[in-house]
């Protein structure tokens, strides 16, 4: 009788831990699962930041192009003044020269 009670203590005692097992490890996995969300959440956010960021050095890209294809118009603007110059110089003198002779 003793030993049978010793038994059925031994089997409360295993089956308790047993529980208590299977306890912690739904804990552990629900603290998985939690870490696996949150990363999933991390990416996403890191995802849409790229993409944002993308986006935004496109405009400057487009920007920079149109400020330096203002600038390209304006120097040759220049320079076809500076040229236009040289011409009306040259021809000044010419006529200045022609008329000395």
């Amino acid at each position: 009788m003793q030993k049978e009670s010793v038994l059925r203590q031994q089997v409360t005692v295993a089956k308790v831990a047993a529980q208590e097992e299977v306890a912690a490890e739904k804990v552990t996995k629900a603290t998985l699962k939690e870490k696996a969300e949150a990363l999933a959440e991390k990416v996403e956010a890191a995802s849409e930041a790229k993409a944002i960021a993308e986006i935004k050095i496109k405009k400057a890209d487009a920007v920079q192009a149109k400020e330096d294809k203002k600038a390209a118009a304006v120097q040759a603007a220049e320079m076809k003044k500076q040229r236009q110059a040289a011409t009306a110089l040259r021809a000044v003198k010419e006529g200045e020269e022609e008329m000395a002779m």
